[in-house]
């Protein structure tokens, strides 16, 4: 396994987790759905199933920091935020953030 794919594979994954943490809609499990489908593609470039579990894990651990930012900036928080998000929301109301 070349060090090079593992850390490309990780910053993948950071940047998928940036994306699904701050996209409303866009949950972790989508994009580890769609690796594990194109893991045989993904294999022939070169990235090896141990690279594929590095860009999964990346992803949800980025995701899971920053899923709670669109919730308390659009004011809509799903049931798992709700008690976070009801201070944040009334200081991004009153313009002290």
């Amino acid at each position: 396994m070349n060090t090079s794919f593992l850390l490309l594979s990780v910053v993948i994954g950071f940047i998928l987790g940036i994306f699904s943490g701050l996209v409303p809609g866009i949950h972790t499990n989508t994009f580890s759905f769609i690796l594990a489908a194109f893991s045989p593609i993904l294999d022939e470039l070169g990235f090896s199933p141990v690279c594929v579990a590095a860009i999964i894990i990346s992803n949800a651990l980025t995701h899971t920091f920053l899923d709670i930012i669109p919730s308390v900036f659009l004011g809509a928080p799903d049931a798992t935020h709700h008690w976070l998000c009801c201070p944040g929301t009334r200081c991004c109301w009153t313009g002290m953030v």
